[in-house]
């Protein structure tokens, strides 16, 4: 008879990959439904939630590419990063670098963008409000920086519905945008050449004070410094 440790492993291997061990099935109590059907019904379920839930994570993803080729995506993201953790807020973490290298999402290489910044959405959304000195200014330290090489803000607004899609061209190149934490709301700006200069300067350790009011003024009145 195997340990419980044993089963534990098998039953992990059976629902990541699919592979089912012959003592597995021998362990499972089976009536009118078989031990086999009942193990399927287990990752079925098993594959829906996390699904489900990454579904609900990356919802413009999911618009983007449309419900079948997410489900495959999903399914294929999910054999090979099974969740380490009973958490399932931190799961999807690898899901934008798992886009930009799965191969049948090539011929939309920019969801892969779309999806880093969904999670950045997500995990800002969970961070503690931060608080800083009125009287200093300061880099706000709950920000997402992405440089993209796609015009990421207008695909985000095509893919939230308040722009056409017709009026996003890819040719239209590069396009920087900060995810931004504050007051307790979410925020998504787009940065220019010298914002994000300045943001990435002070992010390698730079000061501040180096530069002019009029240099940040854009900066803070879209919350990327406080």
């Amino acid at each position: 008879m195997p340990s419980l440790h044993e089963v534990q492993k098998a039953m992990k291997i059976a629902l990541h990959s699919g592979e089912v061990k012959a003592a597995l099935l021998d362990g499972i109590v089976s009536d009118t439904v078989s031990s086999k059907q009942r193990l399927q019904v287990y990752q079925n379920n098993y594959v829906y939630s996390l699904t489900e839930n990454l579904t609900s994570i990356f919802p413009i993803v999911n618009t983007f590419v449309g419900e079948d080729f997410m489900g495959h995506v999903c399914w294929e993201f999910i054999k090979k990063y099974p969740p380490s953790r009973p958490a399932l807020q931190s799961y999807g973490d690898r899901l934008p670098v798992f886009l930009k290298n799965f191969e049948p999402a090539q011929n939309v290489p920019y969801v892969a963008d779309i999806a880093l910044l969904e999670w950045s959405v997500h995990t800002l959304q969970h961070k503690p409000p931060v608080s800083v000195d009125p009287n200093s200014k300061t880099l706000n330290p709950h920000i997402r920086v992405i440089k993209s090489k796609y015009p990421l803000m207008k695909l985000w607004l095509a893919g939230i519905g308040q722009l056409k899609p017709e009026a996003v061209s890819l040719q239209e190149g590069p396009q920087t945008v900060c995810i931004v934490l504050s007051n307790h709301e979410v925020r998504i700006v787009s940065l220019n050449r010298d914002e994000e200069s300045i943001v990435s300067l002070l992010q390698g350790g730079g000061s501040i004070a180096s530069f002019a009011s009029d240099e940040l003024a854009s900066l803070i009145k879209k919350d990327v410094i406080l």
